[in-house]
């Protein structure tokens, strides 16, 4: 009978065992549901995670926070010539720290950088969803951006030209130097007159590098090199022609093929090139004859309505050349010269000849 009694004691026991650990079980389950939770609220309520996840989504889509973007265009220049500049910045974050100066109770400020630069600042609140347990889930509220990075452009050109920049004409406005005479008209020897002046043309503000074109007073587009616009050119045959002819005769009296006067006759009077043609001291060879091959005279460049230069090249070929000069018994000379020519009482003189 007691043994009986001791058995039951036993179940008995067991049972409030098992139900005392069910409930233990319950208790610890629910407190770890609960501890779970809060920890996922906690988690989502940290303003690094809407930081990390901004810095994704503005890699996916570069174009997202464009109108953030505090850009003027400058007058040449539309808003949309910064989007390859924003692209590449925006692609370029790859970090981001807190900002302890911005920062505060109600929000938590991060600049994002790139290896070099700060980007932007971003502004988090906790402002979104309620997670429970006094959290709420933060959001990214705000973005600004650094000053855009901009650059200056200068460009020269004749004061008679009209400039344009990316298609649109450029005031005068934006001359910032001025009155420069073409350096060129140093050979003129101040005769002629009415020089065209350098006019310096400089623009800011420009994300990419702009496209500059000009015209003449005619409206024909100037070349525009190393960043200068060149004087125009107009063809002129019979200008250009004499310029060759000059430069021929002058190659000739070079190595004792002319004489000094037939140079002498395409000069305007005074000039400097004609005393250094009276002081030259021939030192070439013998030759037992001559020819030209190539001649090409180029279209005048106009400093004035008086004034002109033009580019001429050819071949000065001599033969019978000594075989201690020339193992061919011939010697090529490349030439390329600027003939500059003034108009003096309706006809065109000679002023000087330079080697390009």
């Amino acid at each position: 009978m007691s043994k009986t009694k001791a058995t039951k004691g036993t179940i008995v026991f067991r049972i409030i065992y098992a139900v005392l650990t069910l409930s233990l079980i319950a208790v610890i389950a629910y407190g770890l549901g609960v501890l779970w939770h809060f920890l996922e609220a906690f988690e989502k309520s940290q303003p690094e995670i809407p930081a990390k996840a901004f810095i994704d989504e503005i890699h996916k889509n570069k174009t997202l926070y464009f109108d953030k973007l505090e850009f003027t265009p400058n007058d040449f220049e539309e808003k949309s010539y910064a989007e390859e500049y924003f692209n590449e910045l925006a692609n370029s974050i790859n970090s981001f720290t807190r900002n302890g100066k911005e920062s505060n109770d109600e929000q938590t400020v991060y600049t994002l950088k790139n290896d070099k630069d700060n980007i932007a600042n971003i502004t988090v609140k906790s402002v979104g969803k309620d997670l429970g347990y006094g959290f709420r889930e933060c959001e990214v509220t705000d973005i600004k951006f650094g000053q855009v990075a901009t650059s200056a452009y200068s460009v020269t050109i004749p004061d008679n030209a009209v400039l344009y920049c990316n298609g649109k004409e450029v005031d005068r406005s934006f001359i910032t130097e001025t009155g420069e005479v073409y350096k060129e008209t140093e050979h003129f020897y101040d005769l002629g007159s009415g020089y065209l002046f350098d006019d310096v043309y400089t623009i800011d503000g420009f994300v990419k590098e702009p496209t500059f074109t000009a015209k003449n007073a005619a409206g024909d587009p100037l070349e525009l090199k190393d960043g200068r616009f060149l004087p125009t050119t107009e063809k002129n045959e019979e200008l250009s022609q004499l310029a060759l002819d000059c430069a021929i005769s002058y190659s000739k009296f070079i190595v004792g093929d002319e004489v000094l006067w037939t140079v002498s006759n395409y000069l305007a009077p005074n000039m400097p090139l004609y005393n250094d043609l009276v002081n030259f001291m021939n030192y070439w060879t013998y030759h037992s004859s001559y020819e030209f091959q190539d001649e090409t005279a180029y279209d005048p460049f106009f400093y004035s309505d008086n004034a002109a230069s033009v580019r001429v090249t050819y071949k000065h070929i001599m033969y019978g050349v000594p075989a201690s000069v020339s193992v061919d018994s011939q010697l090529e000379s490349p030439t390329d010269y600027t003939v500059y020519l003034v108009n003096i009482d309706g006809e065109w003189k000679v002023t000087d000849i330079t080697v390009n």
